[in-house]
């Protein structure tokens, strides 16, 4: 696992020890996402402009899932075992992200769900669930889950 402050004693973009992911880099990468979400959407048709601007919020969803995840697992709120099951769950939905917003952005109304977006839904519910096992649960875990459930849902007719 990372500590804060070690993507900077690393250097920028370098790999955390364990086979983790930089801390900072993830965060430039979505500042710079949304800032591009944003300039194409002035010049873009509203629908382009509402599809950027999704893929862009749930691609910070994603990371403060990630972060939360992390949190909570640090913050010894549940043992290795849940931290290795839910980081399986989260990475599956971050590695998926470019046919998650594929799929959302041309999921129409009254059509089912894609099955790519249903998966992520159903993992992320899985931890939810069992966060209710955990006493006390970590809020800030189950509020990121919310988040990204309800942009997942979000183009549901």
């Amino acid at each position: 696992m990372f500590r804060i402050g070690q993507a900077h004693e690393e250097g920028e973009g370098a790999a955390v020890a364990g086979g983790g992911r930089p801390a900072r880099g993830r965060t430039v990468a979505a500042v710079a996402i949304l800032a591009l979400a944003g300039a194409l959407a002035a010049c873009g048709p509203t629908t382009y402009r509402a599809a950027l601007v999704q893929q862009g919020a749930l691609s910070q969803a994603v990371m403060t899932l990630q972060q939360a995840e992390h949190d909570a697992y640090q913050g010894h709120v549940y043992d290795e075992a849940r931290h290795q099951r839910y980081g399986q769950v989260i990475d599956r939905v971050e590695k998926n992200l470019p046919a998650l917003n594929d799929a959302m952005t041309n999921w129409k109304r009254g059509q089912p769900a894609p099955k790519v977006v249903t998966d992520a839904i159903d993992g992320l519910r899985r931890i939810q669930n069992d966060q209710a096992t955990v006493d006390p649960p970590s809020g800030s875990l189950l509020a990121a889950i919310q988040q990204t459930i309800s942009l997942l849902m979000a183009s549901e007719g």
